[in-house]
């Protein structure tokens, strides 16, 4: 084999003139491609665009031979057109026909349309292996059959690259700025000349084209002789086209082989090709390691960040793809008002602004003119992505901004298309529109989603649905009782739980929930309840009580448990039934829509020291612990879990370890705090920004340990100013609901949760009815006939804070009923101090002004005496 060397070996001169003067020449090719854009575009459209239309068009009406026939014919008719305007003979493209006309003939005497796939699997195979090829020198090629060039003494082979540059951007010498003088002037053309009975006219059109097509053929000589960074390019674009069409080749062929559908294959197909397309476009890398990171928005916004719980300040870095202004801000509410706001952007020289705002209201944030607090650390623009570090501290001390607590957070993010406009005081920030968004994130505890390859050698079991046919209403909640598989003779532990949404319905999902059944339950295991929730409500109630995990729209599809515990199933764990509750929301109403989500356990090869659990607080579910007026900014919900109910706990206490947070669309907060001899001595879970859409189980910053007599007070928190009747406790998502779930070990099989509901006694004072809940639907027609005004409102929420409270514990079908006659009160958290850490910039500075104040007053008292 040839050596490194060999392979750059110079092709012998064309001219005496040319070894003479060989100018200093900088490789460019961009203001010839910009000529040939159109080009491009015409290739993606006729090789691209027109087959997929054509096929998805045609195939249900003559059948997927005839529209995979007629979709191949618009990439064939760029290679006529093509031949036909150079008119040169391109022999790729005469490969490609023929093999078409083929495996055409063969497709329609067979009715096959599979060989039509396997066509363009092996042309795709056949041009990989051309391009190895002609990257390796070699003296038996038959001149004029393959890309390089022959000499009496030896063959000069060329990469294909070399020719599609030359082909693609046919470059004359002043579009790289080299003299004539360095060529031979043998290309000039014949004038006035006939040539072999040819006219004039044409025989002058002809020496031009040939004059022009061997200026061509010398300009990209001369290039590739004296350009190293040019036959480098060509080289390296070579290898990447080889190994490319062998990695599709082989993607095609692997479809096939799967006994995909042809349809399938076609899409598939598309789709290696998309994401080779979005690899080439993706974003930049982040400056540094970061310990959690996010996508806010596919493909256009990115975030990374760390917390320093040392120095108590955040870094983050914030990607966006635009080249105008980018901006993050912590919302106290979900909207611009009171956000607090860091905005930057990138200059033409490379320079980054980065501005400390706040929102008075649903308007232009304005530049904090107190105190800048965000500081940007670097930033760039690449590849059409704006990236900007910036870090700034948890609790700044400063009115203007929020601080950055334990719990949950909404951020927001918008960007622009154009730089601020730096002539006004501020820099006028131009309207957004639509290019925003907002997240809720644990910003100091978040767990970043562990990959699916973690898992892949491992057992595992799914409880899925299998072509459900969805109904075409606005809302459908569709339960199936599983039972666990009989393979698990033996109790195994699950070490994670992955959420498998349907590819096709991700606009329809929007949550699930997986309860665990009563342990006295018995089914036919031949006809397991299966059905919309309501329908079927008898036969499931067994079942409706214990959540054991959940999964909502925003939330990660994977949760992985405690390296300490394991999720118990099989075996003789008392649990062999479990509930799916899947909720659709399809507010268009589509129909024949089938769905085949769940979700899906994997399990460790050996058990783990702890079996886990699910521990659920707040409110009963129903109209008698729920019902919220209409028209509250801001209507209170609390609940209370007392020692009487927490000494089931065992001696040694749980440990909790995450947090799922669950209400319906009217639910802005949920919380809950550890109360310790009447005396409330931390959060448990501060979910003080909650939002329906963004539902996910809240990896605590380090495992809580609680004890028996621990006490537990939990608030939810409404807004109903988009309602104009009353909401009730329920299942449905027009209904509400007030639930806490903690995951915690070891797993108390005797004990679920600790539930609120009003008792009968309140609700007959504020009703002023003899027996209000003999008759529940009578019960809910009473509640919804109310009339409201802010008054009542007030009334009603007083209601609530005073109404003698049922507490219900235990687990389903086995609870524990006692009489709270009215919340217990306890001293609450005191309002933290902020304690601003001051830098060492800051400390210096602090420091000079104080030196400086002190001289003065020295100076002063001086002269006074």
């Amino acid at each position: 084999m040839a050596s490194f060397d060999e392979y750059y070996s110079e092709p012998v001169p064309y001219s005496k003139k040319q070894q003479q003067s060989s100018p200093d020449v900088k490789f460019s090719l961009w203001h010839t491609f910009k000529r040939h854009i159109p080009y491009f575009i015409l290739t993606i459209i006729f090789d691209l665009i027109l087959p997929l239309v054509l096929y998805f068009t045609l195939y249900k009406k003559i059948g997927s031979v005839y529209a995979l026939l007629v979709a191949g014919a618009p990439p064939l008719v760029m290679i006529v057109l093509k031949g036909c305007i150079s008119r040169r003979f391109d022999i790729l493209g005469f490969l490609i026909l023929i093999a078409f006309v083929i495996s055409a003939i063969v497709a329609l005497a067979t009715n096959n349309d599979t060989i039509l796939l396997i066509e363009k699997s092996l042309v795709t195979g056949v041009v990989s292996i051309v391009c190895a090829i002609t990257l390796f020198p070699c003296s038996c090629w038959p001149c004029g059959y393959l890309p390089f060039r022959c000499c009496p003494r030896r063959c000069v082979w060329r990469p294909i690259a070399y020719f599609f540059y030359k082909d693609l951007l046919p470059t004359k010498r002043k579009d790289v700025g080299l003299p004539d003088d360095i060529f031979d002037d043998r290309s000039k053309a014949m004038n006035g000349q006939y040539v072999d009975g040819i006219s004039e006219r044409r025989a002058e059109r002809k020496a031009k084209r040939n004059a022009e097509k061997k200026e061509v053929k010398q300009v990209y000589d001369w290039i590739y002789t004296n350009c190293r960074s040019f036959r480098c390019s060509c080289y390296i674009l070579t290898i990447i086209w080889s190994v490319g069409f062998m990695l599709e080749f082989l993607a095609r062929l692997a479809l096939i082989l799967a006994h995909l559908t042809t349809k399938e294959i076609v899409i598939w197909s598309h789709v290696i090709l998309g994401v080779v397309s979005q690899g080439i476009a993706s974003p930049i890398q982040p400056y540094t390691s970061y310990k959690y990171s996010i996508e806010l928005q596919n493909n256009v916004a990115d975030l990374w960040w760390t917390v320093d719980e040392t120095k108590q300040e955040i870094t983050f870095e914030l990607h966006i793809k635009t080249t105008g202004w980018i901006a993050l801000g912590i919302s106290p509410a979900g909207g611009m008002k009171g956000a607090d706001i860091g905005l930057g952007w990138i200059d033409q020289s490379g320079q980054v602004h980065f501005q400390d705002r706040h929102a008075y209201n649903n308007s232009r944030p304005v530049v904090d003119t107190t105190t800048s607090d965000w500081f940007a650390l670097q930033g760039r623009e690449q590849n059409g992505w704006t990236v900007i570090q910036f870090k700034r501290l948890l609790d700044t001390c400063d009115t203007m901004d929020v601080p950055i607590k334990s719990g949950t957070h909404i951020l927001i993010f918008a960007y622009g298309l154009e730089d601020p406009d730096m002539s006004s005081p501020d820099g006028m920030i131009y309207y957004h529109d639509n290019r925003r968004g907002s997240r809720i994130i644990p910003l100091r505890s978040y767990g970043n989603p562990s990959p699916d390859e973690k898992f892949a050698g491992l057992d595992y079991f799914d409880f899925r649905l299998k072509d459900y046919i969805l109904p075409s209403n606005d809302t459908t909640y569709h339960c199936k009782v599983y039972k666990i598989p009989a393979s698990l003779k033996e109790r195994r532990h699950a070490i994670a739980h992955k959420t498998i949404i349907d590819p096709a319905n991700v606009d329809l999902v929007h949550h699930l929930l997986m309860f665990e059944c009563n342990p006295t339950v018995v089914f036919d295991d031949n006809n397991l309840p299966d059905g919309e929730c309501d329908d079927i409500y008898r036969q499931i109630q067994e079942c409706a009580g214990n959540i054991a995990t959940g999964w909502g729209v925003g939330g990660e599809s994977i949760v992985e448990f405690p390296e300490i515990a394991g999720y118990p199933v099989g075996g003789d764990f008392e649990i062999k039934y479990y509930m799916v509750q899947m909720h659709y929301d399809n507010p268009k109403k589509m129909s024949n829509r089938r769905d085949s989500s769940g979700i899906r356990f994997y399990l460790g090869n050996e058990l783990r020291q702890h079996d886990l659990g699910y521990l659920t607080l707040g409110t009963d579910s129903n109209a008698v612990g729920i019902a919220i007026p209409p028209g509250a900014n801001r209507f209170i919900l609390d609940s209370y879990c007392p020692a009487s109910a927490t000494n089931q706990f065992p001696k040694s206490g749980i440990t909790v370890t995450t947090a799922f947070p669950h209400t319906h669309l009217q639910g802005t907060s949920v919380w809950t705090k550890i109360i310790r001899d009447k005396k409330a001595v931390d959060y448990l879970f501060n979910g003080e920004s909650y939002d329906f859409n963004y539902q996910f189980e809240n990896r605590l910053p380090k495992p809580v340990q609680l004890y028996p007599g621990d006490e537990f007070a939990t608030r939810c928190i409404y807004n109903t100013m988009n309602k104009d009747e009353i909401t009730l406790g329920g299942e449905r998502t027009k209904d509400e609901m007030c639930l806490h779930m903690f995951t915690y070990y070891p797993r108390m099989n005797h004990f679920y949760g600790c539930m609120n509901t009003n008792s009968e006694k309140a609700w007959k004072q504020i009703m002023n009815v003899t027996d209000p809940l003999e008759d529940y639907m009578k019960f809910q027609q009473l509640l919804k006939d109310l009339k409201w005004t802010p008054e009542s409102i007030n009334k009603w929420q007083e209601f609530y804070d005073n109404a003698p409270r049922l507490l219900i514990g235990g687990r389903a079908g086995n609870y524990t009923l006692e009489e709270l006659p009215k919340l217990p009160e306890y001293i609450d958290l005191k309002s933290e101090i902020c304690k601003k850490v001051i830098s060492s910039k800051g400390i210096h500075q602090t420091s000079f002004v104080s030196l400086t104040i002190i001289l003065f007053l020295i100076t002063l008292t001086k002269n006074f005496f």
